[in-house]
């Protein structure tokens, strides 16, 4: 596995991006890690999408 595989699984996750949801959500994470990103994604979706790479080792994307 390449590192091109986290690097589309990222992608994929930033397509379905919510910039109305990222407001609301931020309310929850204010004193959260600064590297900590906000996508505004409800879990549905950031389950659905990891189902497709489910074969990527979890140390490929602990990198980015």
């Amino acid at each position: 596995m390449n590192n091109n595989k986290a690097l589309e699984f990222i992608k994929e996750l930033e397509k379905h991006r919510n910039e109305q949801d990222i407001v609301k959500m931020k309310r929850f994470f204010k004193s959260s890690d600064p590297e900590t990103l906000c996508m505004g994604l409800n879990m549905r979706t950031v389950f659905q999408i990891a189902k497709e790479f489910i074969d990527m080792p979890y140390l490929r994307l602990r990198r980015y």
